[in-house]
């Protein structure tokens, strides 16, 4: 991802051995996958893109729940704002945020039984989601996305297992091109439009 910077929390060593903490997808199942009650639409299409992929790749669609609803997180992918998330972000992840300017910062990783995905403010957990697809999953994206050919490279898997560990991304740009379709054509958040330009000139 062009523009990145990145740093891990301490404590977390990554390696080739590195401890696995989180089943994503195994036995036909997929984890549910988490949003706020109240979500930005960039969470919603954080959500769609997540739900789908991680479809395309293992053939199990995951459940997508709102927060409110859910008693127990264990086991869930949570995906949100700190904002829209509120009290329910784990302490050590925003504490990753101290100090953070960038608008569209996010951390991703494993606290408290589930894997995470925040960003700073709205649109940077789409960039969370689409980062963890490649890293995790393998997913990669090529090219624009056209009806005929969607440019993309999605390895089927038996089973995902992500890592003990949390990751904070910081943008070095002051408008992403996501903002630049977004502004300058009045793309909505959920058009393919966008999830080209965010997902493949990151």
């Amino acid at each position: 991802m062009r523009g990145m910077k990145l740093s891990l929390a301490a404590g977390f060593v990554l390696a080739a051995g590195e401890a696995l903490a989180f089943t994503l997808f195994e036995g036909g199942a997929a984890a549910r996958a988490v949003i706020p009650d109240a979500p930005e639409e960039s969470t919603k299409l954080a959500a769609a893109e997540w739900t789908n992929y991680v479809f395309k790749a293992t053939g199990a669609a995951p459940a997508l729940e709102a927060i409110g609803a859910c008693t127990d997180l264990r086991g869930a992918v949570i995906i949100g704002t700190l904002t829209s998330l509120g009290n329910r972000v784990p302490a050590a992840f925003r504490k990753m945020f101290d100090g953070e300017e960038s608008h569209d910062a996010f951390v991703t990783g494993f606290a408290d039984g589930a894997w995470w995905i925040v960003g700073r403010e709205e649109v940077a957990e789409l960039y969370g989601v689409y980062r963890t697809l490649e890293q995790q999953l393998g997913v990669r994206w090529f090219k624009p996305w056209q009806k005929d050919d969607p440019g993309e490279y999605v390895p089927r898997s038996a089973k995902v297992e992500l890592p003990d560990e949390m990751r904070t991304y910081s943008g070095e740009y002051v408008i992403r091109p996501g903002e630049w379709v977004s502004i300058s054509l009045g793309v909505t958040a959920g058009s393919e439009a966008m999830v080209d330009d965010v997902a493949v000139r990151r």
